[in-house]
């Protein structure tokens, strides 16, 4: 699941690069530079946020030399571009840095246009990796549907099913690419609850690793009206995959439980 924190990241650094444009019109050099080294820096770490990795480091070329380490686009030519945004870093702001002059009088044109030549070149590369994971992502969502769907027909002619409901990050939709599939499982079962699991299971033929909880109707309300934190995230954050109109009745009776002051927190529910 990708952080949606990204777009933040991915509109400032947009944001930065007019400004770096707008900088060296108004021959203001030493800033220009600095906000094409900014606006690389953001676009860098928007891309590793929507592969799930949030970064700390200010380098932009340490933040290339991570990219290209995860995604399936070759960015190591874009090294030396990095390399020489990230020598606007410091020396474009602080007086300190030179021996005998304030930044902005260093600082020319052609400095200012070559860092703005070094960031647009890492944004035409970029820019293709965000395009190219949603379409991954909407692939394997589509084939994690698929398995799903192809689990629960082969459970149908074993058992009969009052209702399936997806819960957990794949329900949130926080989920990696290790995060396993919960299912609960509501059934007119008869083995023990350990032989139910083992027996569903084997019913499973996908890649996926799915997460079975298998219940009767009347533990999934005995558990229910005891507040057991499972069942109550279930109903709360949970997709009916089959056996809606029975998934309804507990939502409904979450609602009522919220009127009557349930309050759920960051790590716990806390009961009526």
């Amino acid at each position: 699941m990708v952080s949606e924190d990204y777009k933040n990241w991915l509109s400032e650094a947009k944001w930065d690069l007019e400004t770096s444009e707008i900088l060296k019109n108004q021959k203001r050099y030493n800033s220009c530079a600095f906000f094409a080294q900014q606006a690389v820096e953001k676009l860098l770490k928007s891309a590793l946020l929507f592969y799930n990795e949030s970064a700390w480091w200010h380098s932009t070329r340490e933040l290339v030399i991570r990219l290209d380490e995860i995604c399936n686009i070759n960015l190591s030519l874009l090294t030396h571009n990095a390399t020489e945004l990230d020598l606007h870093d410091i020396p474009s702001r602080y007086p300190n840095s030179h021996p005998n002059s304030a930044p902005h009088e260093v600082y020319d044109e052609i400095i200012a246009q070559k860092a703005i030549e070094n960031a647009n070149t890492i944004f035409k590369n970029i820019f293709p990796i965000f395009e190219k994971k949603n379409k991954k992502e909407d692939i394997n969502e589509k084939k994690i549907q698929n398995e799903l769907n192809s689990f629960i027909n082969r459970i149908k002619k074993a058992i009969e099913i009052t209702c399936v409901i997806l819960f957990g990050s794949q329900a949130r939709g926080d989920y990696t690419q290790v995060s396993d599939i919960d299912l609960i499982i509501i059934a007119d079962f008869k083995e023990d609850f350990f032989n139910r699991i083992l027996n569903l299971t084997r019913l499973n033929k996908s890649r996926y690793n799915f997460e079975l909880f298998c219940y009767t109707e009347t533990e999934f309300r005995k558990m229910f009206e005891r507040g057991n934190a499972l069942i109550l995230d279930s109903i709360n954050e949970g997709i009916p995959l089959l056996g809606k109109s029975f998934f309804k009745i507990y939502k409904n009776k979450l609602t009522q439980l919220f009127h009557k002051g349930l309050k759920r927190s960051s790590c716990t529910w806390i009961l009526v």
